[in-house]
């Protein structure tokens, strides 16, 4: 049984829009996460309470190392929707405009990934940083 292009090409666009709503929520609460920690240190800080500072780095480096790993596990199937709707509109059968295209015109620019990636890289130095100067 064969499957319509349509179809396909739906359910590819509705896959990649959870998955980019899932990456918004994954950042979201990355830096919820990050706000919590922030409070905590501020008033951990002038209390001198160098070993729970410490141990408040530490959390927010795994919490760091965590959601780097969700957003990583989501890149596969915003990588995957990407590459079927990009074939689907690349067809000369779909007949699908150039300014109609979305998943074609999805690699202008800096990838999320990068971003997220920089993001990821950068706060955890800091964390590591951190955790330096307290100790």
């Amino acid at each position: 049984m064969a499957i319509e292009t349509t179809v396909v090409y739906e359910q590819a666009f509705k896959s990649f829009r959870h998955a980019s709503d899932t990456r918004t929520r994954i950042v979201i609460a990355w830096l919820a996460f990050y706000g919590a920690f922030a409070t905590a240190l501020v008033l951990l800080l002038p209390s001198g309470e160098q070993l729970l500072c410490f141990i408040l780095l530490a959390a927010a480096l795994l919490t760091t190392l965590m959601m780097w790993f969700a957003d990583w596990r989501n890149r596969t199937v915003l990588a995957r929707a990407t590459y079927i709707g990009t074939h689907i509109e690349t067809d000369p059968e779909s007949e699908i405009p150039d300014e109609r295209r979305f998943f074609t015109h999805l690699k202008r620019g800096i990838p999320h990934r990068v971003l997220i990636d920089l993001f990821a890289v950068v706060s955890a130095l800091l964390l590591v940083a951190g955790a330096v100067v307290l100790g």
